[in-house]
């Protein structure tokens, strides 16, 4: 698989929504999103993006994120999307709303894995949402591009949605093993951490898992760390390196090349 590559940035304190969102814009463009579809609406910025997880009928996704004049960010999953009207196919609903605050500076890192995913880990002190379209690499072949979107979103660092073009009538699903207590700190015997590679991505509606992320996309034991931050792992003759997203027990962490 492609390792993700990673491009920093960063919005400095003093910002203001149309600020905010050009630097989002540009942060998307980093991580390989093609230009946005821009539109606003009662206030709220949106950014529309299209998005590919292959060939078949239903291979396409549009992907939307709002930013609110709050400085609220959340993004939401489509089967098609009408900027005219504001008004999508089979939407995902929207989620992971978190505010952030134009008093502190925003930093972006830019993660660019295609055709596995194209993200945007956007982080102020405490405060995170992973922007951005995954499409795991180990879909069984039942899960018919001919027939069915295959694109998620997080709703949290814990949880995914796909638009309800799918074959379980439930938007919602569990990757695991993020947020597993057994993953909940390192191995004090060998002074080294567990690295889960590889997300089991279980449909909520309890009728398994039809699709799996690739080793690159992995639960760690992150409670010690900080979101953006990086740590390395041995691995025969390389080392590998992963960017911490979340912080919690079996936290998301993705390899990047640097």
């Amino acid at each position: 698989m492609t390792i993700a590559s990673r491009i920093i940035s960063s919005l400095a304190a003093g910002w203001t929504q149309g600020t905010l969102t050009t630097a989002i814009t540009n942060a998307m463009v980093s991580a390989g999103f093609s230009s946005a579809t821009p539109y606003s609406v009662s206030g709220t910025n949106y950014l529309a993006y299209n998005f590919s997880s292959g060939s078949g009928a239903n291979a396409s996704t549009v992907y939307r994120i709002a930013i609110t004049t709050g400085f609220a960010v959340s993004h939401q999953l489509f089967s098609t999307l009408n900027t005219g009207t504001n008004s999508g196919t089979n939407g995902s609903g929207e989620q992971f709303s978190t505010a952030f605050t134009s008093s502190q500076l925003v930093t972006f890192h830019s993660l660019n894995a295609s055709p596995e995913y194209r993200a945007v880990l956007m982080v102020q002190g405490g405060v995170a949402i992973l922007l951005g379209v995954f499409n795991p690499t180990n879909k069984a072949d039942v899960w018919s591009l001919e027939s069915w979107n295959h694109a998620f979103i997080f709703s949290s660092f814990t949880a995914l949605v796909s638009t309800s073009n799918n074959p379980f009538s439930n938007t919602a699903y569990t990757p695991k093993p993020l947020g597993d207590s057994n993953l909940a700190s390192p191995a004090t015997a060998f002074n080294a951490s567990t690295i889960k590679g590889g997300l089991d991505v279980y449909t909520n509606s309890n009728q398994g898992c039809w699709t799996q992320t690739s080793g690159d996309i992995a639960a760690a034991p992150t409670s010690g760390r900080s979101r953006g931050d990086t740590f390395s792992v041995p691995n025969g003759q390389t080392t590998d390196t992963y960017l911490v997203c979340a912080v919690t027990n079996g936290g998301l962490v993705l390899k990047i090349s640097s």
